[in-house]
C-alpha cells in the first residue's frame, strides 16, 4: 500500500511537471498567444484571470507590409505632434517589415526640415487603438546597435481640455545600442545636466520602465518614477531578442516582466487612467549625441542599425 502511494505521488509530480512545462517555455519557442508570457507563476496574475488577445494592440509582422493598426505620421491631428529629437528625424521609409518581424531603422543622412539640418533619421510608430486599464501588453524586441535607441512606450493623446489627471506617458523600456562619445553641445553658461552620465549608463543594460506625469497645458510640472535600481536587469538590449511586458494591473500598480518573470512595480505620481497609445521610436538622446559615423555605429549594415520587433501583443481580462 506504501509502494503505491509512493508510486501514485511520483507520477503526479512528472505529470505536473510536464504540464507545467508545457505552460511555460523559452523566449525563442513562446508562440502562444492566447495569454501573455509568463513562465514563473506570479500572484500578480491571479490563475483566474480570463486573457482575450486584443487584435488591434496586436502584431506579429508577417506578410511584407506594415499593418493599419500603425500610423506612420510624425504628426497626427489632434493627437499627438513629434518630429524626432534633433538631429534625428522621424521618416516613414525607415520603417520596414521583413522577414516576420518590424525593423526600424537609422541612418546617417542629411536632411534640411523646418529650416535647419538634419543630420541623422529615425522613425516613429502609433497604434490607433488605445491600451487601458487592466491590460497586459508586451514585445519581443531587439535593440540597434547604433548610438540610437530601442523603445516600447505608450501616451496618451492630447485633449482638448484638461482632464482630471495631467496628461501621462509609459515607458515599458528604453535602451542604446552603443556609448557615444558626446553630449548635447552646451550653450554659453550652460552646463551638461547631471543626469546624462547615468542615463547612457541605465540604456546600456537591462530594461528601463518609467512613469511619466507629462507637462502640457494641464500642468506644469513633469514627475518621472523609474526603475529602482538594480531591477531592470544586468543584460544587453542589443545582443538578443528579449520580451518586455507591462500589466496595467491598476492606475497606482503598474507591474513590468522580463522574459517572463516580473521585474517590479512602479507607483506613479498620479494615478494612471487614461488609455494610451502603444508607440515604437528609434530616436537619438541628447546624452548619447552623435560625434563619429563608425565609432556611432552608422557603418554597419541596415539590419544592425535597425531596432528589430518580433511581435506586439496585448491581451484583456475578461474575468
Amino acid at each position: 500500500m506504501v509502494n503505491f502511494r509512493v508510486q501514485f505521488m511520483r507520477k503526479s509530480i512528472v505529470t505536473l511537471a510536464i504540464a507545467i512545462q508545457a505552460l511555460y517555455v523559452p523566449v525563442s519557442m513562446a508562440t502562444d498567444i492566447t495569454r501573455p508570457y509568463i513562465i514563473e507563476q506570479d500572484a500578480r496574475i491571479v490563475t483566474d484571470y480570463k486573457w482575450q488577445l486584443v487584435s488591434e494592440l496586436s502584431d506579429e509582422f508577417e506578410g511584407n507590409q506594415l499593418s493599419i493598426k500603425w500610423d506612420t505620421r510624425n504628426v497626427i491631428p489632434g493627437k499627438f505632434h513629434w518630429n524626432g529629437r534633433f538631429p534625428g528625424l522621424f521618416k516613414p521609409e525607415n520603417v520596414s517589415v521583413i522577414d516576420g518581424e518590424l525593423r526600424m531603422e537609422g541612418k546617417k543622412e542629411d536632411t534640411y526640415f523646418e529650416n535647419r539640418l538634419w543630420t541623422h533619421s529615425g522613425a516613429i510608430l502609433r497604434s490607433h487603438a488605445l491600451v487601458k486599464p487592466g491590460m497586459y501588453t508586451e514585445a519581443k524586441m531587439k535593440t540597434t546597435t547604433t548610438i540610437m535607441s530601442g523603445t516600447f512606450w505608450m501616451q496618451s493623446p492630447w485633449a482638448d481640455t484638461c482632464p482630471e489627471f495631467p496628461r501621462t506617458e509609459l515607458d515599458v523600456t528604453e535602451s542604446i545600442g552603443r556609448a557615444a562619445s558626446a553630449y548635447k553641445p552646451t550653450k554659453a553658461g550652460e552646463t551638461q545636466p547631471e543626469w546624462y552620465s547615468k542615463a547612457k549608463r541605465d540604456f546600456l543594460q537591462g530594461m528601463n520602465a518609467t512613469a511619466r506625469q507629462r507637462t502640457d497645458k494641464c500642468t506644469a510640472k513633469q514627475i518621472n518614477v523609474e526603475t529602482p535600481q538594480g531591477k531592470g536587469g544586468d543584460f544587453i538590449p542589443s545582443e538578443d531578442f528579449h520580451v518586455y511586458g507591462f500589466h496595467w494591473r491598476t492606475s497606482t500598480k503598474l507591474d513590468f516582466y522580463v522574459d517572463g518573470r516580473f521585474s517590479h512595480t512602479i507607483i506613479p505620481s498620479v494615478p494612471f487612467t487614461t488609455p494610451m497609445s502603444i508607440i515604437l521610436a528609434i530616436e537619438i538622446y541628447d546624452f548619447n549625441w552623435p560625434s563619429d559615423v563608425e565609432k556611432d555605429g552608422f557603418n554597419e549594415s541596415p539590419i544592425d542599425r535597425s531596432t528589430r520587433y518580433k511581435w506586439i501583443r496585448t491581451w484583456q481580462n475578461n474575468n
